[in-house]
């Protein structure tokens, strides 16, 4: 269950990620997982992401959102090959951590081949954000 939107500011970001845990703790949504991101462009003005959960329901078709957006069910693609970094601390010091990923992907002769993924471990909305825990999962290919 999730939505993509294109977003300008961290601070759009912040305001998805509100909308869509707000409508699934209002709507007591049975997820089967940590929230989650899929990250669809690359770093630039405008990002394109989608935020959502696993859901146990399958009934479960769309849920709506308080500022008139939809999550919708849709099926993650398959990726044969994920090269992943767990990363503790803010959201702001994450690109170190993908940093670090990129740098193995390339010295071990791969590239990446799709969307990345954020899947929220551990979050601290009101507490103390270094404590954080993101895995980053990128899809990677043998560089040919």
């Amino acid at each position: 269950l999730s939505l993509r939107q294109i977003t300008k500011t961290h601070a759009d970001i912040a305001n998805l990620f509100d909308a869509v845990l707000n409508a699934v703790s209002v709507r007591s949504l049975k997820t089967n997982g940590s929230c989650l991101a899929v990250v669809h462009s690359p770093p630039s003005e405008e990002l394109d992401w989608e935020l959502g959960f696993t859901v146990d329901d399958p009934d479960t078709k769309s849920v709506m959102l308080y500022n008139e957006n939809a999550m919708t069910v849709r099926m993650l693609p398959d990726a044969e090959i994920m090269a992943t970094t767990v990363h503790i601390g803010t959201w702001g010091t994450g690109y170190t951590a993908y940093n670090r990923l990129g740098q193995w992907i390339e010295a071990n002769g791969y590239q990446i081949c799709g969307a990345a993924r954020e899947v929220f471990l551990h979050i601290h909305p009101f507490g103390s954000p270094e404590e954080n825990v993101i895995e980053f999962q990128l899809p990677i290919e043998r560089t040919t």
